[in-house]
């Protein structure tokens, strides 16, 4: 090949490669009014995936950030609590920021960076629509809002008293209810807002976050309803991650054996139970859905215990006493319990919760006697299909 063309060919793939890095690259400054030299700092995910503190310091009411991420991504600027003029116990001196590829310019008081006014990022006003969206849009809704919250409150106080207080019960069933109502509402906005926006990294960031809330094949669909450049992006590349952790562990795959100590000490695993039937429960004290669904998994182990049929109950963030305290008052050491450890970054992704993909509450997966997952069931809504696979099962 004669050297002209080679050189031609570098200087090409020189030029398609600066042009991948500087669109990847956001360029923030700020101009705030109010505030001697101090230091700032922004909290964002680079384009590597890892978590960045940067800081800077601002000079005359200046500053200026840079750096490379993948996509639009949301940040946080914020001062460190010795330069903020607020006293202890308050908010922090902070403000959200949706960074993409761009020239970002801020401006506003050092006083309150809550109020701080951005320009240059087009995901940035899309964030601001989709906040805005998400305020009460009616006196009915805020009302409902301020019962959820004056309940917590009674809930907090009685469990100062007595944790073990009858009137408990009843207080979280209410609130329940009430978010459950908050949850639907929120939903929608959500929704309307992803359907109106597939070219939005705004989008993408609101999909992973309500990957808690949606059941898997709603995830899926409208992550294929998402720009390229949205689904290749780093909220997007997480949400394909778990499209694809909950595949591998769906009906048709093998269970992954896993090994524990029940509430009474006794060594278990996943394999010993083999021949039988197993429901896992992911679960947690702290989840009032979970605990809702208890007495209808009690009935069924009651129904089908005598046919092969085990329930393993595994607890997921929760404590010693919360947990035991949990089966002794729903009553479920009818069948066996183990406490997941607490997660840290020495045992993330080797947890149970891990292994399986979890990012519902409650979820129950069905192992089959051969070890093969014959159902997996994310959230309260498909309680009706365990109930048809067991009854096929057992009939």
């Amino acid at each position: 090949m004669p050297k002209s063309i080679i050189q031609t060919a570098f200087f090409a793939l020189a030029l398609i490669y600066s042009i991948n890095v500087s669109a990847q690259q956001f360029t923030l400054t700020g101009k705030l009014l109010g505030q001697p030299d101090v230091p700032i700092i922004l909290n964002y995910i680079n384009a590597d995936g890892k978590s960045v503190k940067d800081s800077t310091t601002i000079v005359n009411g200046n500053f200026t950030f840079k750096g490379n991420i993948n996509g639009g991504i949301l940040a946080e600027l914020t001062l460190s609590r010795s330069s903020s003029k607020f006293k202890k116990g308050t908010d922090r001196n902070m403000s959200e920021i949706f960074l993409e590829p761009a020239n970002i310019t801020a401006t506003g008081n050092f006083d309150d960076l809550k109020t701080l006014k951005f320009s240059g990022s087009k995901s940035q006003a899309e964030f601001e629509l989709l906040q805005s969206m998400f305020q009460p849009t009616t006196a009915a809704m805020a009302a409902i809002e301020d019962k959820y919250l004056a309940n917590q409150g009674e809930l907090f106080r009685i469990m100062r008293i007595d944790k073990n207080d009858a009137r408990l019960a009843s207080i979280e069933k209410t609130m329940d209810s009430l978010n459950d109502i908050l949850v639907d509402n929120y939903n929608k906005y959500s929704r309307e807002f992803i359907a109106g926006h597939p070219q939005s990294y705004v989008s993408a960031y609101e999909l992973y976050t309500e990957k808690t809330r949606w059941n898997i094949r709603e995830v899926t669909k409208t992550f294929n309803q998402l720009g390229r450049d949205m689904q290749n992006g780093y909220y997007g590349k997480q949400v394909q991650n778990i499209i694809t952790g909950i595949a591998e562990n769906a009906a048709g795959k093998v269970a992954r054996d896993f090994s524990s100590v029940d509430a009474n000490g006794k060594a278990i695993s996943l394999s010993g139970l083999k021949g039988k039937y197993v429901l896992l429960d992911f679960w947690g004290s702290w989840c009032g859905r979970c605990r809702a669904s208890t007495p209808h998994v009690k009935e069924l182990f009651t129904k089908y215990h005598n046919a092969g049929f085990e329930v393993l109950a595994i607890a997921c963030d929760d404590t010693p006493n919360d947990w035991k305290e949990a089966i002794a008052k729903d009553g479920t050491d009818m069948f066996q319990n183990i406490l997941q450890e607490k997660r840290s970054d020495a045992n993330k992704n080797k947890l149970i919760d891990d292994q399986y993909n979890i990012h519902v509450f409650p979820t129950k997966i069905l192992v089959g006697k051969d070890g093969i997952i014959v159902g997996r069931y994310d959230g309260t809504e498909s309680t009706k299909q365990l109930d048809r696979d067991l009854a096929e099962i057992f009939k």
